[in-house]
């Protein structure tokens, strides 16, 4: 069954695969933009490319409401020796907390674990996953997690499996997919 935006799961931890940095693009803006319509604040945590290619394509939205952070910057808030650390990951939303309105939603998209994957950090990219799910489980964090096409080519299976593993949803166009 296919979920339509305001129709999402009150949290979820989702995976989409995109293409191209213009699919990326637009369907951050859909993501940006359905968050905000659920009165919530939206977190892009992603490459400085792709913050900047999406604060122009939601000039219109509401800036107070969405916060974008380098995810480089986060990773290295968070990373110890090539995995991610459990309660710096935790200071690190603690911090990003105390920016949204309280009692209001919180959707996070992004880029860190597929960074790690594309440093051959697969592992640490699985752990990081494994940590966001606890994040919206425990603390109600909606999160979208956007991985290139280009990383699954070369057909990595337990990358995929962790991959598929720690997700509760895939996200194909603006729709969201139940993973079980």
């Amino acid at each position: 069954m296919l979920l339509a935006g305001p129709k999402w799961p009150s949290r979820f931890h989702a995976v989409q695969f995109y293409l191209n940095d213009d699919l990326l693009i637009r369907s951050l803006s859909s993501f940006v933009t359905d968050g905000q319509e659920r009165n919530g604040t939206v977190v892009v945590i992603a490459t400085e490319s792709h913050c900047t290619m999406l604060k122009e394509s939601v000039q219109h939205l509401d800036q107070g409401k969405l916060i974008l952070a380098n995810a480089m910057e986060v990773l290295s808030q968070f990373m110890t020796d090539d995995r991610p650390d459990k309660t710096r990951l935790l200071q690190v939303y603690g911090e990003i907390q105390k920016q949204v309105t309280p009692g209001s939603p919180l959707f996070v998209f992004a880029e860190t674990a597929p960074i790690l994957c594309s440093q051959g950090l697969h592992s640490a990219a699985i752990i990081l996953e494994e940590l966001a799910g606890v994040l919206s489980t425990e603390y109600g964090v909606s999160i979208l997690c956007g991985y290139p096409h280009s990383l699954y080519e070369q057909n990595d299976t337990d990358l995929i499996s962790g991959t598929y593993q720690t997700h509760t949803h895939l996200r194909v166009a603006s729709s969201i997919v139940p993973l079980s």
